[in-house]
Protein backbone atom coordinates (compact mmCIF):
# COMPACT_ATOMS: atom_id res chain seq x y z
CA UNK A 1 0.00 0.00 0.00
CA UNK A 2 1.52 3.24 -1.06
CA UNK A 3 0.98 6.51 -2.81
CA UNK A 4 -2.42 8.09 -2.51
CA UNK A 5 -4.29 4.86 -1.74
CA UNK A 6 -6.42 5.20 1.37
CA UNK A 7 -7.59 2.26 3.44
CA UNK A 8 -10.21 2.56 6.18
CA UNK A 9 -10.61 0.04 8.98
CA UNK A 10 -13.90 -0.12 10.90
CA UNK A 11 -13.95 -1.48 14.46
CA UNK A 12 -16.84 -1.34 16.93
CA UNK A 13 -16.29 -1.29 20.69
CA UNK A 14 -18.86 -1.97 23.38
CA UNK A 15 -17.29 -2.54 26.79
CA UNK A 16 -14.48 -4.47 25.11
CA UNK A 17 -11.54 -2.10 25.41
CA UNK A 18 -9.04 -4.89 26.10
CA UNK A 19 -10.00 -6.79 22.94
CA UNK A 20 -10.20 -3.61 20.87
CA UNK A 21 -6.77 -2.47 22.06
CA UNK A 22 -5.24 -5.85 21.25
CA UNK A 23 -6.81 -5.68 17.77
CA UNK A 24 -5.33 -2.22 17.10
CA UNK A 25 -1.96 -3.28 18.50
CA UNK A 26 -1.91 -6.23 16.09
CA UNK A 27 -2.72 -3.96 13.13
CA UNK A 28 0.08 -1.58 14.12
CA UNK A 29 2.53 -4.49 14.46
CA UNK A 30 2.33 -5.23 10.73
CA UNK A 31 1.29 -1.86 9.27
CA UNK A 32 2.61 1.70 9.32
CA UNK A 33 -0.64 3.69 9.35
CA UNK A 34 0.80 6.91 7.95
CA UNK A 35 3.06 5.32 5.33
CA UNK A 36 0.35 2.95 4.12
CA UNK A 37 -2.52 5.47 4.18
CA UNK A 38 -4.53 3.59 6.80
CA UNK A 39 -7.16 5.21 9.00
CA UNK A 40 -8.68 3.13 11.80
CA UNK A 41 -12.08 4.33 12.99
CA UNK A 42 -13.26 2.88 16.30
CA UNK A 43 -16.91 3.53 17.08
CA UNK A 44 -17.54 3.23 20.80
CA UNK A 45 -21.15 2.09 21.16
CA UNK A 46 -21.85 3.87 24.47
CA UNK A 47 -19.58 1.76 26.68
CA UNK A 48 -19.29 2.51 30.37
CA UNK A 49 -17.18 5.57 31.17
CA UNK A 50 -14.49 3.31 32.62
CA UNK A 51 -14.26 1.15 29.50
CA UNK A 52 -14.25 4.20 27.21
CA UNK A 53 -11.49 5.84 29.23
CA UNK A 54 -9.50 2.58 29.20
CA UNK A 55 -9.92 2.41 25.42
CA UNK A 56 -8.65 5.97 24.96
CA UNK A 57 -5.68 5.40 27.26
CA UNK A 58 -4.72 2.21 25.44
CA UNK A 59 -4.99 3.84 22.01
CA UNK A 60 -2.87 6.82 23.05
CA UNK A 61 -0.28 4.35 24.37
CA UNK A 62 -0.25 2.50 21.03
CA UNK A 63 0.22 5.49 18.68
CA UNK A 64 1.58 9.02 18.81
CA UNK A 65 -0.88 11.57 20.18
CA UNK A 66 -0.94 13.46 16.89
CA UNK A 67 -2.35 10.37 15.17
CA UNK A 68 -5.42 10.16 17.46
CA UNK A 69 -8.63 12.09 16.94
CA UNK A 70 -11.57 12.03 19.38
CA UNK A 71 -14.97 12.93 17.93
CA UNK A 72 -18.67 12.47 18.58
CA UNK A 73 -20.69 10.68 15.90
CA UNK A 74 -22.04 14.04 14.71
CA UNK A 75 -18.54 15.56 14.46
CA UNK A 76 -17.27 12.44 12.70
CA UNK A 77 -20.04 12.42 10.08
CA UNK A 78 -19.45 16.12 9.25
CA UNK A 79 -15.68 16.24 9.64
CA UNK A 80 -12.72 15.39 7.51
CA UNK A 81 -9.71 13.51 8.81
CA UNK A 82 -6.93 14.31 6.36
CA UNK A 83 -4.23 12.26 8.04
CA UNK A 84 -3.85 8.59 8.67
CA UNK A 85 -4.18 7.41 12.23
CA UNK A 86 -6.91 6.41 14.64
CA UNK A 87 -10.27 8.10 15.09
CA UNK A 88 -12.20 7.35 18.27
CA UNK A 89 -15.87 8.03 17.63
CA UNK A 90 -18.01 8.27 20.77
CA UNK A 91 -21.69 7.42 20.42
CA UNK A 92 -24.11 8.52 23.11
CA UNK A 93 -26.24 5.42 22.46
CA UNK A 94 -25.63 1.83 21.46
CA UNK A 95 -26.32 1.89 17.73
CA UNK A 96 -25.91 -1.87 17.35
CA UNK A 97 -23.62 -3.76 15.02
CA UNK A 98 -25.14 -2.93 11.63
CA UNK A 99 -25.81 0.78 12.20
CA UNK A 100 -22.46 1.26 13.93
CA UNK A 101 -20.59 -0.21 10.97
CA UNK A 102 -22.76 1.76 8.53
CA UNK A 103 -21.79 5.03 10.25
CA UNK A 104 -18.13 4.17 9.69
CA UNK A 105 -18.61 2.78 6.17
CA UNK A 106 -20.51 5.87 5.00
CA UNK A 107 -17.74 8.12 6.27
CA UNK A 108 -15.07 6.23 4.33
CA UNK A 109 -17.23 5.96 1.21
CA UNK A 110 -18.10 9.68 1.12
CA UNK A 111 -14.44 10.60 1.42
CA UNK A 112 -13.28 8.36 -1.40
CA UNK A 113 -11.32 5.74 0.48
CA UNK A 114 -10.13 3.03 -1.91
CA UNK A 115 -10.70 0.08 0.42
CA UNK A 116 -12.53 -0.53 3.68
CA UNK A 117 -11.92 -3.39 6.07
CA UNK A 118 -14.49 -4.45 8.66
CA UNK A 119 -12.90 -6.03 11.73
CA UNK A 120 -14.55 -7.41 14.82
CA UNK A 121 -12.89 -5.94 17.89
CA UNK A 122 -11.74 -9.37 19.06
CA UNK A 123 -9.71 -9.90 15.87
CA UNK A 124 -5.95 -10.26 16.11
CA UNK A 125 -3.93 -9.84 12.92
CA UNK A 126 -1.11 -12.40 12.92
CA UNK A 127 0.79 -11.40 9.78
CA UNK A 128 0.65 -8.93 6.91
CA UNK A 129 -2.86 -10.06 5.91
CA UNK A 130 -4.11 -6.51 5.34
CA UNK A 131 -1.32 -5.92 2.81
CA UNK A 132 -1.99 -9.33 1.22
CA UNK A 133 -5.69 -8.49 0.77
CA UNK A 134 -4.80 -5.07 -0.63
CA UNK A 135 -2.33 -6.57 -3.13
CA UNK A 136 -4.86 -9.20 -4.19
CA UNK A 137 -7.58 -6.62 -4.79
CA UNK A 138 -5.16 -4.36 -6.66
CA UNK A 139 -4.23 -7.16 -9.05
CA UNK A 140 -7.79 -8.52 -9.43
CA UNK A 141 -9.90 -5.47 -10.28
CA UNK A 142 -12.91 -7.71 -11.00
CA UNK A 143 -13.02 -8.81 -7.33
CA UNK A 144 -15.02 -6.65 -4.93
CA UNK A 145 -14.35 -8.36 -1.62
CA UNK A 146 -11.95 -10.79 -0.05
CA UNK A 147 -11.23 -12.43 3.27
CA UNK A 148 -8.42 -14.26 4.98
CA UNK A 149 -8.26 -17.49 6.91
CA UNK A 150 -9.78 -17.04 10.35
CA UNK A 151 -8.34 -19.17 13.15
CA UNK A 152 -9.38 -19.73 16.73
CA UNK A 153 -7.74 -17.32 19.18
CA UNK A 154 -6.81 -20.00 21.73
CA UNK A 155 -5.67 -22.50 19.10
CA UNK A 156 -4.47 -20.57 16.03
CA UNK A 157 -3.41 -23.79 14.31
CA UNK A 158 -7.15 -24.61 13.91
CA UNK A 159 -9.07 -22.86 11.14
CA UNK A 160 -12.48 -21.43 11.97
CA UNK A 161 -13.21 -20.19 8.43
CA UNK A 162 -11.26 -20.35 5.18
CA UNK A 163 -13.54 -17.98 3.26
CA UNK A 164 -15.88 -18.92 0.47
CA UNK A 165 -16.40 -18.56 -3.23
CA UNK A 166 -19.54 -17.20 -4.82
CA UNK A 167 -20.53 -19.10 -7.91
CA UNK A 168 -22.60 -17.46 -10.62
Amino acid sequence: MQGSTRVGICILNYNGSEDTSECIRSIKKYNDLEKEGITIAVLDNNSTDQDYNNLKSEIYAIVDNEQVYELTVQEFEKGEINNSGIVIVKSDKNTGFAKGNNILLKYFEKRGFDYVLLLNNDTVIIDDSITKCYNYLQSHKDVGTCTVNVCYYDSPENTWSAGSKILS
